[in-house]
């Protein structure tokens, strides 16, 4: 029987995921818990979280890997709404402290880049970009195997971007309200004043008005932001990946053509792929 290696705690918006590793970086058992069972919006949420750790935690595991839906510097978490804003907890430091083996943690966007860069659709690759398009929107930039981090360590935070909404009234709204999960649901309860998922909006889109509606709103500005990325960072290529990679994947093509026919030749990424890696936010951090 394979002894487990590394342990990872992916902490996102709606869920926290703990994963078991063997030493070849293989699964070996999973569980998860709502992030909302955890007291949000304290400092609580750590000593909760590490409580669950530890009943986790086994003999024999050298490195536990923490991804956090959070602004992370340096082995610090600089802000979190999970945590409550604005908080320079030293992560790293207190839970090796605590655990007594080594600790990563890293933004759980950047630890997914991270992922894809070792062992996933970024090897070998010159430069990519992920997105992560789950319950809300976030990019990571490699370049020539390194990752950029920016002068906080926030580089990537496009979730901040504003955009005007001619099709809700001229509403000044960020982006990740219009492309990510959770945009996609609020758009679509906008429409028609009921509540569905963001996969049922996908799926139901021949049928339903509203999901049609809704639907059109993220492909074009999903399509904008594809055209920006290119503009900004020239990838080589752009990994697509989160909670709604399974709702893009029917659509994928022609929502590239159209990408394409926005973009100059020059500035084209060579392809836009959904990620096929699982628990890859963990992964990074321990593949460090």
């Amino acid at each position: 029987m394979k002894k487990n290696k590394y342990l990872t705690v992916d902490v996102g918006g709606t869920k926290i995921k703990f994963c078991k590793f063997d030493e070849n970086f293989q699964l070996t058992n999973s569980a998860e818990i709502p992030t909302n069972k955890l007291p949000v919006n304290s400092l609580d949420f750590i000593v909760e979280l590490k409580k669950y750790i530890k009943q986790h935690l086994e003999p024999g595991v050298k490195k536990i890997g923490i991804s956090f839906k959070a602004a992370v510097n340096d082995g610090v978490i600089v802000y979190s709404t999970l945590l409550g804003g604005s908080v320079n907890y030293e992560l790293e430091k207190e839970f090796k402290k605590e655990f007594g083996v080594t600790v990563k943690l890293e933004n759980d966007v950047n630890a997914m880049a991270i992922a894809e860069n070792k062992i996933g659709k970024g090897v070998g690759i010159h430069s990519f970009v992920l997105l992560n398009i789950g319950t809300g929107l976030k990019l990571s930039y490699i370049n020539n195997n390194q990752l950029v981090y920016g002068y906080t360590g926030n580089a990537g935070e496009i979730a901040q971007k504003e955009v005007i909404v001619p099709e809700l009234d001229n509403q000044v709204i960020k982006i990740d309200y219009l492309v990510s999960g959770q945009g996609i649901e609020n758009i679509y309860s906008e429409f028609s004043g009921q509540v569905k998922s963001a996969k049922e909006i996908f799926s139901n889109k021949e049928d339903d008005i509203n999901a049609q509606k809704s639907v059109k709103i993220f492909n074009k500005y999903f399509i904008q932001l594809l055209v920006e990325l290119s503009y900004y960072y020239n990838p080589e290529k752009i990994i697509i990946n989160g909670s709604v990679k399974k709702s893009l994947k029917p659509h994928l093509v022609h929502l590239v053509n159209e990408y394409q026919k926005s973009t100059m030749d020059i500035f084209h990424s060579k392809s836009v792929e959904i990620s096929e890696m699982d628990n890859c936010a963990g992964l990074g951090c321990i593949l460090q």
